[in-house]
């Protein structure tokens, strides 16, 4: 197996849920980094989800407020989480264009 260390970067994210990572059936993500920051002038509210290979979703992260010009870590500190095959990663907010989101992941194919 090889291993790839990656980053993603994206930016602008809003009110639709955006796709950050997606796992294919012969590959698999491990996340090591997830950081999410708030571009515009007011307080933007921000959900991350994970779908898994069933298409079951779950809140990774529910309503965290983040203020005007800040960022928040959401995957620190030694954290990891492993989107197996099938998987991915979303962020939405309730903001248009208020967010940037950076993600940094080891790829196992």
């Amino acid at each position: 197996m090889t291993t790839y260390f990656r980053t993603k970067v994206e930016q602008e994210v809003g009110t639709v849920e955006t796709t950050i990572l997606s796992t294919t059936p012969s590959n698999i993500f491990t996340l090591i980094g997830l950081s999410v920051a708030n571009i515009v002038d007011y307080d933007v509210i921000v959900d991350v989800y994970i779908t898994d290979a069933t298409s079951t979703k779950g809140y990774y992260i529910k309503q965290l407020i983040i203020p005007p010009y800040t960022s928040a870590k959401l995957v620190q500190n030694g954290e990891k989480i492993i989107l197996g095959n099938s998987c991915s990663l979303s962020v939405v907010s309730d903001t248009a264009d208020s967010l940037d989101v950076i993600a940094s992941y080891a790829e196992i194919a």
